[in-house]
């Protein structure tokens, strides 16, 4: 299994590859930062877009072994939802991340590395949905829901037993994805 970030933006650069380095160290899967990719969507600072049409602004869908997952630094939507932390298109195997929300807004003494953890949770999250993974109510699984910043901050950055189960029923993922 590929896991490719994709930074929509200057800002996300570092950060991309801040997140690569930790979720190399956290899931058997191959993860690459790809070039940053000019979208042709836009958005004005202060103004939401929508998380489907930035996804399908981006590229072609990537193989059934790749999950892409796209981190913007705008704030996204979907219909019916004023903010998500991310979105994904398990039809396309693509997702996006959004920083917008992520970002430490209190003063805190790490926090480039809070926003890297933050921003890890929600990029593995997104990629168990890419591969067919619903929301979990373990508190102890990435993938259990988070209505708010808090609820990422309380969940690891790991998939629970059951969640590595259901994936390893899957074609072209390891099923050693437990942080050690």
């Amino acid at each position: 299994m590929r896991l490719i970030l994709v930074p929509l933006d200057t800002a996300t650069d570092d950060l991309a590859r801040k997140v690569a380095g930790s979720l190399r160290r956290i899931i058997p899967w191959k993860v690459v930062v790809s070039r940053r990719q000019e979208t042709t969507h836009t958005s004005r600072p202060g103004t939401t877009s929508n998380a489907i049409t930035l996804i399908e602004s981006i590229a072609d869908a990537p193989s059934d072994d790749t999950i892409e997952v796209a981190i913007t630094p705008h704030d996204i939507t979907i219909p019916g939802r004023d903010y998500v932390f991310g979105y994904a298109l398990p039809e396309r195997n693509m997702a996006i991340v959004s920083t917008f929300r992520l970002v430490p807004l209190q003063k805190s003494r790490h926090p480039v590395r809070l926003l890297t953890q933050r921003v890890c949770k929600e990029v593995l999250h997104e990629a168990g949905h890419v591969k067919g993974l619903e929301h979990c109510t373990s508190t102890s699984c990435v993938m259990h829901y988070s209505q708010t910043l808090h609820d990422t901050d309380l969940k690891p950055c790991k998939f629970c037993p059951t969640c590595v189960t259901e994936l390893s029923r899957l074609p072209h993922v390891s099923v050693d994805l437990q942080e050690e």
